[in-house]
């Protein structure tokens, strides 16, 4: 009887597996085939980028239109890889065109440092507003949360003070900085302000989390699963909820979803590694 069983398990696995290769090899050919099509799209756009007239003469409606040509050709240098191509690219649309935000937030991803901000040619005229925010917005990303907030808070005191995303991004500041309760205050006045908003509420959770309240992070989850019970940050969400309340292995399930709906979730990772060494320490104190 047992030699049935472990046979059938086995079975199991072994199409299991099977099931894991072929799909394996069905995305590594839909993958090669996107990446010729790709190629094919390069080399047609290619003549028309390398010819656009960068001078800095009036910019004109068919200046406009380059620069939204060289944004496509750089997104897709920037899924076959080519990054260094991808971040001349789009800094050639951004001169032409200081407004083209599309650009300005592709090209925060290219930035690992200081040092390659600043060596990038981008427009320093004063009517270039826009630099501001890609500048908060790399700071942000470098963990830089105190030179990001005072650019933020001078944007928000110059007439954008109705714009969620830079509330949201005062509010990312202040959790980077570990101000916890001003960053609470600052995304439930979002929050408030713009009920139906799911982006950046998983920072939102971790922020009540940290500030152990219970009870307005079961309202935010009840609201998120309400609003998208099958976006990746709801799943966040729930799963902070229930670490908060010591329910480790449904906290796990969620933030298990959360990575199957989003897997370059970095937050998320974070979360799930903490919550493994938490486990691990209630284990060994248990023992």
């Amino acid at each position: 009887m047992a030699c049935k069983k472990r046979r059938a398990n086995d079975s199991v696995e072994s199409r299991l597996i099977l099931k894991q290769d072929e799909e394996t090899k069905s995305s590594c050919i839909s993958m090669a085939k996107c990446n010729k099509e790709l190629l094919s799209i390069k080399c047609e756009i290619e003549p028309y980028t390398n010819n656009i007239n960068l001078s800095n003469e009036i910019r004109t409606v068919n200046k406009i239109g380059d620069s939204f040509l060289l944004y496509v050709h750089s997104l897709i240098c920037l899924r076959l890889g080519i990054k260094e191509t991808a971040a001349s690219l789009l800094v050639q649309a951004i001169n032409l065109n200081f407004y083209l935000w599309p650009a300005w937030y592709e090209l925060v991803d290219l930035i690992e440092n200081k040092e390659k901000m600043n060596c990038l040619n981008l427009p320093t005229d004063d009517e270039c507003w826009m630099r501001y925010f890609f500048e908060a917005k790399v700071f942000l990303k470098l963990h830089e949360g105190e030179r990001a907030l005072e650019i933020l808070l001078k944007l928000s005191e110059s007439g954008f003070s109705r714009s969620h995303n830079l509330q949201a991004e005062i509010g990312l500041a202040y959790n980077e900085l570990r101000a916890m309760e001003l960053a609470k205050k600052q995304f439930k006045q979002l929050f408030n302000a713009c009920p139906c908003r799911l982006d950046n509420v998983d920072t939102y959770s971790n922020v009540l989390f940290v500030c152990e309240d219970s009870t307005e992070l079961a309202y935010l989850a009840h609201h998120c699963v309400n609003l998208d019970r099958y976006r990746a940050e709801t799943c966040c969400v729930v799963g902070n909820f229930f670490g908060l309340r010591g329910q480790h292995e449904k906290a796990v399930i969620y933030f298990r979803r959360a990575l199957k709906l989003k897997t370059a979730y970095s937050l998320v990772w974070t979360l799930i590694g903490w919550l493994v060494v938490l486990i691990i320490i209630i284990i060994i104190n248990s023992v």
